[in-house]
């Protein structure tokens, strides 16, 4: 009566399937394996406590780059070409891979105090380490990098809320957030013969660099809300939150002098690995921020069926700093949203017809974007991911969300998003030249999305069912650079997915057995576009066409 305990556990092992021209392997496999498990334990009638554990194993090459052609863009040495067969094939050397490892124990106490009023706890502390090694972009292997990231973060969250039987309840509570973020990263170009960006006869130039840096983060903040029903029918919520955040952070950045030679290949990435490397060049920066946010949501109950809302928010997202082109400290302002949405929730033919909208206005002050812009001076040109404030822009909005159940056979949803965005104030700096992004759209935002979900049960003799379902998704075009939107290979054209799925239920319920096809027209789409250099584009595609069967055991 006093003690339950639930344990979950995940595994996806997936095969490569991008082939390897230049290493004759398929790359994209990955193993992926996750843990939690849960312990309740109820003290006595007033006091509760969860307890929670969970790590996380990931290891393969999650995400494969492949590189396509820019038109825009002359390449001058062949062997960059590579196949450039888009999602077909990749040619590049050297390992490619992700090692990631997350560990996190949380502890939730809740005391049901005199008067019905709650008091609640939660403490949590997670630990991760992420390796990612990236090998040449090309068939020859002339460059190679490795990147490190070791976290530590602790949470504390009180809480103490009122009893909801009033016109009037409230919640007050304060949250505490610590964070040690270290990171490295180390990148390795060698010297090979006739592998040069600029021409066939030329060496690719040789370099060795470490940039390393600190962070600890600090936030504080306490936090109230407040819901007033005036009557059956309208109320309104009230919340505040004031915080203040600190961060310190401390840049470390070490070079090879020229020439050097390399002396290691093992652990190419130690500071062993060369010969000799210049003097360390160190500087550090820290901030604090203080922002008090706010929200407002009228609310009015038309019938038992038909709920709305309009709801302002003013929100705050801290600032921070990051490492530059030119390896210095630069540091990011906070970034702030103003946010109104105006919604509608409702049901309809005694609950068989949901129906809910919102219509929706964003406006942004000194957004943070991360953009790929030119390095001034690079002959071909060269971009390099980057962090800057953009100085204001806006999302507006509708989004339509429907699901009909005429039976208990069938089960239809389906959903619309209309989205318009634009910086409206946008000179981008960060490159060390001022570029005018002024009207361009915001990165990852098609105007229109679309949605549909069909599923139909058939019931079998002795109680068992067989489901047939799939679902179907279209976007319109979406850039994935925010200074740059007139380039082909920096922007995905619209494109529709579609997922099949037939599934076998036991009669009592237990047993769930369901084989699928992920992609199956086999659309050929890009999630992420890069940076560019010698005349090709870095693209990151969503997986092929994809089979599989899945089992749920409820017991």
């Amino acid at each position: 009566d006093r003690r339950a305990a639930r344990a979950s556990f995940s595994d996806e092992p997936r095969d490569g399937w991008a082939v390897n021209s230049a290493t004759g392997a398929k790359d994209g496999a990955v193993s992926d394996q996750a843990t939690r498990v849960q312990l309740l334990w109820a003290v006595n009638k007033d006091v509760a406590a969860v307890f929670s554990a969970r790590t996380r194993r990931l290891d393969g090459d999650k995400s494969p780059s492949f590189y396509v052609l820019d038109a825009r863009q002359t390449v001058r040495n062949p062997i960059y070409r590579g196949p450039l067969k888009g999602r077909g094939e990749i040619a590049q050397a050297g390992d490619f891979g992700e090692d990631l490892t997350s560990d996190g124990l949380s502890a939730r106490v809740g005391w049901s105090l005199p008067g019905g009023y709650e008091f609640t706890s939660i403490t949590a502390h997670d630990t991760g380490n992420r390796v990612l090694l990236t090998g040449s972009p090309i068939a020859v292997d002339i460059s190679r990098s490795r990147a490190r990231a070791d976290s530590r973060q602790t949470t504390q969250e009180f809480r103490l809320a009122a009893p909801r039987e009033g016109r009037v309840d409230w919640i007050v509570g304060a949250y505490l957030f610590d964070e040690s973020l270290f990171s490295s990263s180390v990148a390795r170009r060698d010297r090979v013969a006739g592998a040069s960006g600029t021409n066939t006869t030329g060496p690719s130039p040789q370099s060795f660099d470490i940039t390393e840096f600190n962070q600890d983060t600090d936030s504080q903040a306490a936090f109230a809300s407040v819901n007033w029903r005036f009557n059956e029918a309208w109320s309104v919520t009230l919340g505040g939150r004031y915080s203040v955040e600190r961060k310190d952070f401390a840049l470390n950045f070490t070079a090879a002098p020229s020439p050097f030679s390399f002396t290691g290949l093992s652990q190419w990435w130690l500071p062993g690995a060369v010969s000799a490397l210049n003097p360390t060049r160190s500087s550090s920066d820290a901030a604090t921020w203080r922002e008090f946010t706010y929200d407002i949501t009228p609310q009015w109950r038309v019938s038992r069926d038909v709920f709305a809302y309009l709801r302002y928010a003013h929100g705050f997202r801290a600032g921070g700093f990051v490492v530059s082109n030119a390896n210095t400290i630069t540091r990011l302002e906070p970034e702030t949203l103003g946010s109104t949405e105006l919604g509608v929730k409702s049901q309809w033919l005694d609950g068989k017809l949901t129906l809910n909208a919102a219509l929706f206005n964003y406006d942004y002050e000194d957004i943070i974007v991360g953009v790929l812009l030119p390095v001034p001076g690079s002959n071909p040109p060269v971009t390099q991911q980057v962090q800057e404030n953009a100085a204001s822009g806006w999302a507006r909005g509708l989004e339509l969300e429907l699901a009909w159940a005429p039976s208990s056979a069938l089960r239809v949803a389906a959903n619309i998003g209309l989205l318009r965005t634009r910086y409206d104030n946008y000179q981008s700096s960060a490159s060390g030249q001022t570029l005018n992004a002024t009207g361009n759209r915001f990165t990852r935002a098609p105007e229109t999305s679309v949605g549909l979900d069909v599923e139909w049960r058939v019931p079998l003799r002795g109680g068992a069912s067989l489901s047939l379902g799939g679902d179907a998704s279209w976007r319109s075009k979406q850039f994935f650079n925010a200074v740059d939107q007139t380039r082909a290979t920096l922007e995905q054209p619209a494109y529709a997915l579609v997922n099949l799925r037939a599934g076998w239920r036991a009669p009592d319920g237990r047993l769930e057995v369901t084989a699928y096809v992920r992609n199956a027209t086999d659309t050929v789409y890009s999630t992420l576009a890069t940076n560019t250099t010698n005349g090709v584009t870095r693209q990151v595609y969503g997986l092929p066409r994809t089979t599989g069967v899945s089992a749920l055991l409820r017991f």
